[in-house]
């Protein structure tokens, strides 16, 4: 009996549905714990990049401040020299003591009228204004200036370039004294070396005029509040230092 017990077919049926019908894991919390992490992970990714490209905007915006003041202090230094007494009033007083000298395009010059002109350049001299860009030049060809209001941009480099003429004239000016030494030692075409003197003068003071505008032009434009562009680098938070020294406002 007890053998029959043990040959019995059922046990193993009965011991074979008994592993069929075990409970499989359930992973649905496992997932969703997961899925949750590595959203965190992602935002905290996110959350610091932002972070990080909001940093350099500011240290852009503060650089890009410090550099319209250079500009502004280089600007204003450049006015200042040619409004001196010494620079622009004094080539306008030049200017009409070689005119009232002249008189008309017809009329002679005697050699004492000619002579007594050159004399009174020749007196305190010419004095040539000589203008500096150097923070222009330094900071044109830096990455910072993409940061810049492109019609800043544009302002300042016509300025720069006007102010560039001004060495030209400068040049003029001295082949102009030239001459008047040699009309002091002979005396000779009196009539053209004082209308060349006062050519010269008149481009010299009409270039210094002009500057002067410009100059008050962009002193007003940099005393407004900087306009900080942000290049599509930047947007997508990549890093754009600026390799030029920046300025002052």
């Amino acid at each position: 009996m007890s053998d029959a017990s043990h040959n019995d077919p059922a046990e193993p049926a009965q011991t074979a549905g008994q592993t069929a019908t075990k409970p499989v894991p359930n992973w649905r919390p496992w997932l969703v714990k997961g899925a949750f992490e590595s959203a965190l992970i992602i935002l905290s990714v996110i959350v610091a990049m932002a972070v990080s490209q909001w940093a350099d905007d500011q240290k852009t915006a503060a650089r890009v401040k410090e550099m319209r003041g250079f500009l502004r202090a280089e600007i204003q230094a450049n006015r200042d020299l040619i409004a001196h007494p010494d620079a622009l009033p004094h080539h306008e007083r030049l200017k009409q003591v070689f005119g009232e000298s002249m008189g008309s395009l017809e009329a002679p010059v005697s050699r004492e009228a000619a002579v007594g002109a050159a004399r009174s350049l020749f007196a305190t001299g010419l004095h040539p204004t000589h203008v500096s860009d150097a923070v222009w030049t330094s900071l044109s060809g830096g990455e910072l200036m993409e940061h810049m209001d492109p019609r800043e941009v544009f302002m300042l480099a016509a300025l720069y370039r006007d102010q560039g003429n001004l060495d030209d004239v400068n040049l003029a000016g001295y082949e102009a004294a030239t001459g008047l030494v040699e009309l002091l030692a002979t005396g000779e075409d009196a009539k053209v070396r004082l209308m060349r003197t006062l050519l010269m003068l008149e481009d010299m003071v009409a270039q210094e005029r002009r500057l002067i505008a410009l100059y008050d032009q962009a002193l007003a434009e940099l005393d407004d509040a900087p306009r900080v562009v942000v290049s599509a680098q930047s947007k997508s938070g990549t890093n754009r230092p600026g390799d030029a020294a920046p300025a002052k406002s």
